[in-house]
């Protein structure tokens, strides 16, 4: 279980680095040691990395009892909002007021559903007897990343695109994101990174 502290003196932890859709994760948050108050009406938010404008929120929850310092949410992760395969996200500790507090570790979800939906589209359009294939991308690792002020916490975002300006077929614009690494220069992930294609 990995955790992100804050300037408040508490954490927000989520049991999993990586699930699917309709499956559920723990979200927990410990404010033992802070001298923040908590109210009924603070509230959990689930955001795309880099996003936590509430215009863009994916789902939320409220805490609810003011006076637990700690507790846990068994969060199911909804299909809606996931409209690609993978997407990687932010648990958000919110004060009623809309004050963030507290951020999670990134959760990778996978949305299986997003690439039989490609191939629904693409086949209809093509001839029947033409397989898709999967490309898959692994084992990335760089070094010496160029850093000025700190550390950088690099991640690795992968389109799908036609080379050329020709008419684009549903598979095209595919996008996968990594999960965030953190204070490094040589970063690996140990991640599979799967596209939907044409052979």
């Amino acid at each position: 279980m990995e955790s992100m502290q804050s300037d408040v003196g508490g954490s927000l932890q989520v049991d999993k680095t990586e699930a699917s859709v309709h499956h559920c994760v723990n979200v927990h948050w410990d404010f033992s040691n802070s001298v923040y108050v908590l109210n009924s009406r603070d509230f959990i938010g689930v955001f795309e990395v880099g996003d936590s404008g509430f215009e863009n929120i994916l789902d939320r929850k409220e805490k609810g009892e003011n006076s637990i310092k700690h507790g846990s949410i068994k969060w199911r992760l909804k299909a809606e909002g996931f409209d690609k395969h993978t997407t990687v996200v932010n648990f958000c500790y919110f004060q009623s007021d809309g004050v963030l507090l507290l951020k999670s570790p990134t959760l990778v979800v996978i949305n299986p559903e997003f690439q039989s939906d490609i191939q629904s589209q693409i086949l209809p359009s093509l001839a029947q007897n033409i397989e898709l294939i999967s490309i898959e991308v692994y084992d990335v690792h760089c070094t010496g990343l160029h850093w000025r002020f700190h550390y950088p916490n690099p991640v690795l975002e992968f389109h799908l695109t036609h080379p050329n300006k020709a008419p684009s077929l549903p598979h095209h614009g595919q996008k996968v994101t990594s999960t965030v690494l953190s204070m490094t220069i040589n970063p690996r992930w140990r991640e599979t990174f799967t596209f939907t294609a044409l052979p």
